[in-house]
């Protein structure tokens, strides 16, 4: 009886609704650019020359003349997820367009795909759009939310970047090759003497790691998570304006990518608590003191 009792006050547990409110928001925007990349990919992957690799023969092919049309529901969604309008509507018509491109062909496979996909559909169930939406204008209860689908997000951003060290822990990226992919270390790693990164890429490697290893638990505890949140924006700020293939120009995909995965930080830090509203049976004497 204990653990039914308990599993039940988990699954019933409700939660501040802003901080799930302000992920909304910024998915949401980040989901359409991941309808702008889709129709690229999509686009190339259903091209004549290129050969279909399809997970299963029976899954339904997007017509060609439907792309544009695909597109335009999923940037409508996201936009509407964004400001909350009809969320829950919204959000499933953009999970199910994530996935459906997810499972397409397995060209299109995307990691970055993948997750803003879970994080959409977590989303959509945690009532996301209780707060700081279109839809709050007519709800009356909107302080509160689930609070179990939230905790599935914040688990989920941690396994994020927790599996993203852990496979990074091979020969190849340990070595350093893997950075030369960067624009500031493709050029140096070329240059010969005192000016080759060569030497300090396998230092690199090995900072990166343990920052997302840090990064994985810092937000759990409440000492390190404003350490963790100055980290963490810095390290996708790095990635973003390092790699891309020319100096001082910004890797789109990455940056979509790293607005789904700094979101989630918000869920983690407690907001102010809002003030009551003082009862409508409440009398309040010139001094400005409740008397009831």
């Amino acid at each position: 009886m204990r653990c039914i009792d308990s599993l039940f006050q988990i699954v019933t547990r409700r939660t501040d609704a802003r901080p799930i409110a302000i992920v909304r928001m910024l998915v949401g925007l980040a989901a359409i650019g991941f309808a702008f990349e889709a129709w690229v990919n999509i686009g190339r992957v259903l091209s004549p020359q290129v050969v279909d690799i399809p997970y299963v023969v029976w899954y339904p092919r997007l017509p060609t003349a439907m792309l544009p049309l695909f597109i335009g529901l999923w940037l409508c969604a996201a936009l509407a997820f964004a400001l909350g309008l009809r969320t829950r509507v919204c959000g499933t018509i953009l999970t199910i367009s994530m996935a459906y491109t997810l499972f397409l062909d397995q060209q299109l496979y995307s990691n970055h795909l993948y997750l803003a996909t879970l994080v959409v559909l977590l989303l959509t169930i945690a009532q996301s759009g209780a707060r700081f939406s279109l839809d709050a204008r007519w709800s009356d209860d909107r302080d509160l939310v689930l609070e179990w689908p939230i905790l599935l997000l914040k688990i989920e951003i941690s396994i994020v970047y927790f599996y993203a060290a852990l496979l990074k822990i091979n020969p190849q990226y340990l070595s350093g090759v893997m950075l030369t992919t960067f624009w500031p270390f493709n050029q140096l790693a070329s240059q010969p003497g005192v000016w080759s990164a060569a030497p300090v890429l396998p230092f690199l490697a090995v900072v990166s790691i343990l920052t997302e290893l840090f990064l994985a638990g810092a937000l759990w505890a409440p000492r390190l998570r404003w350490l963790a949140l100055a980290v963490g924006v810095g390290f996708h700020m790095m990635i973003i304006w390092t790699g891309g293939s020319q100096p001082g120009v910004p890797d789109i995909p990455f940056a979509i990518f790293a607005l789904v995965t700094v979101a989630p930080y918000a869920l983690f830090f407690e907001f102010p608590t809002r003030h009551s509203a003082v009862p409508e049976y409440a009398d309040v004497d010139k001094r400005g003191r409740t008397r009831t």
